[in-house]
């Protein structure tokens, strides 16, 4: 059982079950309630409105480990909620939703450390189905690729990352929308500012350990992105995107890094 508290507070469990003597056959289940806040902004970047998203569900996904690197698994999701106006116009109605969708994944992580790594490398492939006989309101089909791979020479670490998301027909409904803004994520805007039915990003980030208090290690570093949201196939282009940056410090700590930086867009 787990707690998140922050922009999206949330309660969840997950039981992982192997199947065979080797451990490598899985069945995972999850389950888990979400409370999140969505700002709304303008094209200028002004919020105009804040949505609260409420939903409950799980997964059920059977997979197989691929040595001590990577997995991949199969699987459906579930999950109900109801979409409301917290900001902005009071006599918006609410919304209630419904998410029935079959997917596969496959995941490879070779990295030495998840939140700065100093090498390997890391891909998640997964596609998915909305489904109306998983009990889905809107049928759809997505795919997102995300990647990356980090060298270092010294104290010195570069890390390039990137993602691709894409919706087949451009029809998933608003909880099932790519996002993107904040760290790392096209710095300099809020926290998932922008959504749409595709997505892309790719992030160059260089950064060094200058100092160790106690255990924890302290890190120095800048990063440059180049990305952006769509609502249609057609305007994906190479000169669409949105450029962005950063300038952090941030400490690797045993219940996860603190960030204090700046970021422009």
């Amino acid at each position: 059982l787990g707690v998140q508290v922050g922009q999206e507070p949330s309660v969840f469990t997950e039981l992982h079950q192997p199947l065979c003597r080797s451990l490598r056959n899985f069945v995972d289940v999850a389950a888990r309630v979400i409370d999140r806040a969505d700002n709304v902004f303008n094209p200028n970047g002004n919020k105009i409105a804040e949505l609260e998203l409420l939903s409950g569900g799980g997964e059920v996904a059977l997979g197989r480990e691929l040595g001590t690197f990577g997995e991949i698994r199969a699987g459906i999701l579930r999950e109900a909620g109801t979409i409301s106006m917290k900001v902005g116009a009071a006599d918006a109605p609410d919304v209630d939703f419904n998410t029935g969708e079959a997917f596969a994944q496959l995941s490879i992580d070779e990295r030495d450390d998840v939140t700065f790594p100093r090498s390997g490398e890391n891909l998640r492939l997964r596609a998915g189905a909305g489904l109306e006989e998983l009990g889905s309101d809107l049928a759809y089909e997505q795919g997102i690729v995300e990647a990356g791979f980090a060298v270092s020479h010294g104290r010195w670490t570069g890390l390039i990352e990137g993602l691709f998301g894409t919706t087949r027909d451009s029809d998933a409904p608003y909880q099932r929308l790519f996002r993107l803004g904040g760290f790392t994520r096209l710095s300099g805007l809020e926290q998932d500012e922008l959504y749409g039915q595709h997505a892309a990003l790719v992030a160059g980030l260089l950064y060094r350990r200058i100092a160790k208090l106690s255990v924890v290690p302290v890190y120095a570093g800048v990063s440059v992105e180049y990305g952006n949201v769509f609502q249609d196939r057609s305007e994906i282009t190479l000169d669409s995107g949105r450029p962005s940056g950063s300038m952090f410090l941030g400490l690797d700590t045993h219940v996860g890094p603190i960030y204090v930086g700046f970021g422009a867009a």
